[in-house]
């Protein structure tokens, strides 16, 4: 669905859906809100984290429901900050939602790791499912077959991300090991493969010297690029929804919705909700 000159596309916008497993999409829906007036409406299925955990086939199910939940809003564009979604099932569920746009995190983080590497060598650090499908690399190597490409899988850290203090000495302790596959591989550029992992890449950063690529940075300018999205609103309104309670994720709304105080943002549903499984 990328824009070019002889078939742009051409979107009027009101509402806009972005699906997560839990609080990682938070720091992509920030880039949106702040860029895009709409009616956001987040779904954080808490319910069934860890998404790295499960198959592509549960994860297609799963998903298949959270949109129809969504679509009950009428929206008009889906957002997958989602890694694991982006990598397993995107390309299903652009057939079985043909009337909706998908726009997911895979795809803008390899065109910047292309762009920023200098000596080719690029980390990809994600949940267990996001590495088995190796999707980030085949997109990678797809661009240019002469990369060199680290994967390293990081089967605890969402959930930890999700269920700890952000500074926890269990989550430094993954970074840390994690990141040595990389610094002996000699990266410039790591590729965070999972939107969890934005929250804690000042954490990471201390521990490569590579250039670090997180969805949130880059996700505004990559649909600005590749779409063309007519907003409708001027103001900016929130829905947000969750599958199960968690108090972290409830704290990180908290500390979410701080600047909808000083700007003319406006919060409309914080609801638990039960989505058919």
């Amino acid at each position: 669905m990328a824009k070019n000159p002889s078939n742009p596309i051409i979107k009027k916008v009101q509402k806009i859906g972005v699906l997560d497993s839990g609080r990682g999409g938070l720091t992509v829906l920030k880039s949106l809100i702040d860029a895009i007036p709409a009616e956001y409406y987040y779904l954080a299925d808490i319910k069934n984290l860890p998404y790295g955990a499960k198959s592509p086939e549960k994860l297609l199910e799963l998903t298949i429901n959270n949109i129809n939940f969504l679509r009950t809003y009428n929206i008009q564009i889906i957002i997958i900050a989602c890694h694991t979604l982006s990598a397993t099932v995107l390309l299903k569920l652009k057939k079985y939602f043909s009337d909706l746009i998908f726009i997911d995190v895979l795809q803008p983080t390899v065109e910047a790791a292309l762009s920023i590497t200098k000596n080719k060598k690029i980390g990809i650090m994600a949940t267990m499912a996001t590495i088995k499908s190796h999707a980030h690399k085949k997109a990678l190597l797809q661009k240019d077959n002469t990369l060199t490409v680290t994967e390293q899988e990081c089967p605890t850290l969402a959930s930890m991300i999700e269920e700890l203090p952000l500074n926890h000495s269990n989550i430094i302790a993954c970074i840390e090991e994690y990141s040595k596959i990389f610094n002996h591989a000699k990266i410039d550029t790591l590729i965070l493969g999972c939107t969890h992992y934005g929250l804690i890449k000042d954490l990471i950063s201390q521990y490569t010297p590579a250039y670090i690529i997180s969805a949130e940075n880059i996700i505004v300018d990559f649909i600005k690029k590749n779409y063309s999205i007519i907003p409708t609103l001027q103001i900016r309104t929130l829905n947000i929804f969750q599958t199960s309670t968690n108090p972290l994720f409830e704290k990180a709304i908290n500390e979410f919705l701080l600047p909808f105080k000083t700007k003319k943002y406006f919060l409309k549903t914080f609801a638990l909700i039960s989505v058919a499984k």
